[in-house]
């Protein structure tokens, strides 16, 4: 089975679903390049945060992609004439809609009408109105536990930062994930 994996930013894949990476092992895609951070003045370029994915994605033994689109300017449009091209997957993976985060919704949206009941939903950190824990929760093994604590420390630009550090503290350890139904 061919599965695709859609993550909106650098980390979230390693955040969200390792468990998914680690077993299923599917084409990660990176939808969006951090502009954001960058023009806000974090110090943190596009090429970084890259770089940051392809170390932890060779930790999962995953193979990656960048869409590049841009976060600061990202909109439905764009998205979905860029996803058209990954229409051959069985199976897509994208964040479940959960109102908290506009880029993490926005690639729920658009993934559903690009590729309707193929889209398996995970959960992200979002506690929105949404948000719904699910009904599948999956466990990691202790090795499996390991390599994902070992991808997450590939993102020290967002370990380091304060925005962001929180998510990963309060996943690192954590062996449980979310598939929304």
């Amino acid at each position: 089975m061919k599965a695709l994996f859609l993550s909106p930013h650098n980390d979230d894949e390693t955040l969200f679903a390792s468990d998914v990476l680690l077993t299923e092992k599917p084409l990660v895609v990176i939808v969006t390049d951090s502009w954001i951070q960058f023009n806000r003045g974090d110090g943190i370029t596009p090429d970084r945060r890259w770089n940051e994915t392809v170390e932890a994605m060779k930790v999962l033994d995953c193979p990656v992609m960048r869409l590049g689109l841009r976060d600061d300017v990202l909109d439905e449009s764009n998205l979905k004439h860029a996803l058209k091209r990954f229409e051959g997957f069985d199976i897509v993976y994208a964040p479940a809609l959960q109102g908290g985060n506009i880029h993490h919704d926005m690639v729920n949206k658009v993934a559903k009408e690009v590729f309707g009941d193929r889209v398996a939903q995970y959960a992200t950190y979002a506690r929105g109105e949404f948000y719904t824990k699910g009904p599948i929760e999956i466990e990691l093994s202790a090795e499996n536990l390991e390599l994902k604590n070992r991808a997450l420390d590939c993102y020290q630009s967002q370990i380091n930062l304060p925005s962001t550090k929180g998510h990963f503290d309060a996943v690192r350890n954590s062996s449980e994930s979310y598939f929304p139904s």
